[in-house]
């Protein structure tokens, strides 16, 4: 898998997700305010979709 750069900034830290970002995510997609202003994220934002949407960056980002 190709390893993309990380960028910080004194305000932001830009990386690639890991598995530890799964937590993060799933609380974050599951509040009902945040899924009610996107298009793409199910509410209720059940266990594993995080793990699946991480999967599928990695796969877009890194096609064989």
């Amino acid at each position: 898998m190709k390893k993309h750069p990380i960028i910080r900034t004194e305000q932001l830290i830009l990386r690639d997700f890991t598995s530890s970002n799964v937590s993060f995510i799933q609380k974050l997609a599951g509040d009902f305010n945040i899924a009610d202003n996107t298009l793409s994220v199910p509410h209720t934002y059940e266990t594993g979709i995080a793990e699946q949407w991480i999967k599928d960056i990695r796969n877009d980002l890194n096609p064989n």
